[in-house]
């Protein structure tokens, strides 16, 4: 995760997650309010999400989560 581009602050993360179109559909309306392209995905594997909580509080302004964390990430968030 430190290897992310200091210009992502928002990321779907997810595994599998290379099929994912939501940075394509993100960063387009990001774009079309002059915002960049700030918008990225992250592999990772279920064991890494309690560190991924806190590089995201610590590095990004939010994310999304598909399949298989959906579930998963609730222990690791400050309020749902």
């Amino acid at each position: 995760m430190e290897n992310i581009d200091q210009n992502i602050k928002y990321v779907v993360i997810g595994n599998p997650i290379a099929h994912s179109r939501s940075p394509q559909m993100q960063n387009a309306a990001f774009e079309f309010h002059k915002l960049g392209k700030p918008y990225g995905k992250i592999l990772l594997e279920k064991n890494e999400l309690a560190d991924f909580a806190d590089f995201m509080r610590k590095n990004l302004l939010g994310c999304n989560v598909t399949v298989p964390f959906k579930e998963a990430i609730i222990p690791f968030l400050d309020e749902v």
